[in-house]
């Protein structure tokens, strides 16, 4: 009787873990969210059917697409499905939260310490909500961190069979063919080897190098994809005069002390109780999560994209223990507690907080419906002049097969280095003399596009302008017709 009680208890469990995680991505997308950046430019990318150097105007000597596989798998999507790319951004929102917020359940004998390591951390750092649902590929790396985090800490995988390495090595394969970055996975078996697990590290570095050339390969030129993506980590993090001209992922990340706050928390627990386990403790995911913190008081992304993750597997194993003592297995009180904690993730999740699922619903975009455009958008062979990247991302998204180009797409770096120059000159005061080296620049069939900030027409008398969807479109004055004699 205990047994079966036992059984129905963990099934209902792991249905209300299942449930409220997929759940959650449904109820944001149904508020009308969308993310703000990147993944807007993903699914326009797939469904424009057209390389980077079609679409930006690039520096030379840059291969810009470091996220083939995932360019292709929409691009599947869309031939299958017929979607539009608002579709393609719903499908990866939701896609990709729920390979995320699953990838720790099936590690865990009991998937509630999950969904309360989901809660805690969401409480301490408030961008893990946001972050997950970003629908962009590196999310599917954060989803194989996770996955080799639990599956390599295990007992006994000093001695990882054939067959566990393979499947490290594809997974991580998978990851790579569609993130593209390719030499972060580095971060794994260096945090297996501060924590004193050598032959793990060793092991898993295989599986990282392995997985590297796989994904690679994938692409269909593996030396092209291994050194560009090297070509595009150092030109990103290129010199800057200004930390504020650094996109946001790149810029030092604010302390984050509450994070710090919960993990001090579980360990002075664990001392008052006298379980004081150094090996448990230390473990790979804490030393990672250390990394993760220490690395992003320079680049953010360390915390987020690897430090936040590892700091998710290690306090569910840390509260999964202590369900483990004080919570029977077959007990309904179980229940109450997950019925609870899927509560919590809930209204933590999609609690719409300072509008953050809804701030988007009020953005405009250009296409050539919108009132006002017909003469005003780029003609075929032109190029859209702009130092915000909203208007790159809003308006390729809105007009992926448009016949024009951008000259600052997602990432400034990939700019010629004399526009680079131009676009680090307006980031540094925006002054209008700096609008004006492009101004020069442009021919007919050119625009100078930005979202409406003033009050009256921008202040550069050598355009012609005309506010069309909440953005300022400038345009060369076209020539006046001679006189009839």
């Amino acid at each position: 009787m205990a047994q079966s009680l036992e059984q129905w208890v963990n099934r209902l469990v792991w249905a209300a873990g299942v449930a409220v995680l997929l759940l959650i991505p449904l109820k944001i997308i149904g508020l009308g969210f969308l993310p703000e950046d990147d993944a807007l430019r993903h699914a326009a990318k797939a469904v424009s059917g057209k390389d980077w150097g079609d679409i930006l105007v690039l520096r030379d000597g840059l291969m810009a697409d470091h996220n083939p596989g995932w360019h292709q798998f929409l691009g599947l999507v869309h031939r299958f499905t017929g979607g539009d790319t608002e579709f393609l951004v719903i499908f990866s929102v939701g896609l990709l939260f729920v390979i995320v917020a699953w990838a720790g359940l099936p590690w865990l004998a009991r998937p509630e310490a999950w969904l309360a390591a989901l809660a805690i951390m969401a409480a301490a750092t408030p961008q893990l909500a946001l972050r997950l649902t970003l629908g962009r590929p590196f999310l599917l790396t954060v989803a194989v961190v996770i996955t080799l985090l639990f599956w390599w800490q295990r007992p006994g995988m000093e001695r990882a069979s054939p067959a566990v390495m393979i499947v490290s090595s594809v997974m991580i394969a998978v990851a790579v063919w569609l993130h593209g970055t390719w030499y972060l996975f580095a971060l794994l078996p260096a945090a297996f080897a501060i924590s004193g697990r050598w032959r793990e590290a060793w092991l898993l570095g295989v599986c990282c190098a392995a997985g590297s050339v796989l994904g690679a390969c994938l692409t269909g030129h593996p030396w092209e994809f291994l050194t560009n993506a090297l070509a595009v980590l150092f030109n990103v993090l290129a010199p800057h005069e200004l930390q504020r001209t650094q996109v946001r992922e790149l810029m030092a990340l604010e302390v984050d002390f509450h994070a710090l706050v919960v993990v001090a928390l579980l360990l002075l627990a664990r001392l008052a109780s006298g379980r004081w386990e150094p090996g448990k403790i230390f473990n790979p995911a804490f030393f990672l999560m250390c990394l993760g913190w220490l690395l992003s008081l320079k680049y953010a992304r360390f915390w987020l994209d690897w430090g936040l993750p590892a700091a998710l597997v290690w306090v569910a194993v840390e509260i999964q223990d202590y369900f483990g003592r004080f919570l029977a297995l077959e007990r309904p009180l179980r229940l109450a507690w997950v019925g609870g904690l899927a509560a919590g993730v809930w209204l933590l999740f999609t609690s719409d907080v300072n509008g953050r699922w809804t701030n988007n619903l009020a953005t405009e975009y250009l296409t050539p419906e919108s009132p006002g455009a017909a003469g005003w958008l780029p003609e075929p062979g032109g190029i859209v002049y702009t130092a915000d990247q909203a208007v790159f991302y809003n308006t390729f998204f809105k007009n992926p097969k448009a016949p024009w180009k951008y000259i600052l797409g997602f990432a400034p770096t990939f700019m010629p280095p004399e526009d680079l120059a131009i676009y680090r000159r307006i980031q540094f005061n925006g002054a209008v003399e700096a609008y004006r080296q492009w101004v020069k620049k442009m021919r007919p069939q050119d625009r100078f596009m930005m979202r409406g900030a003033y009050p009256g027409r921008p202040p550069i008398p050598e355009l012609e302008w005309r506010l069309v969807s909440g953005t300022w479109i400038g345009r060369l004055p076209k020539p006046k017709a001679e006189p009839e004699r």
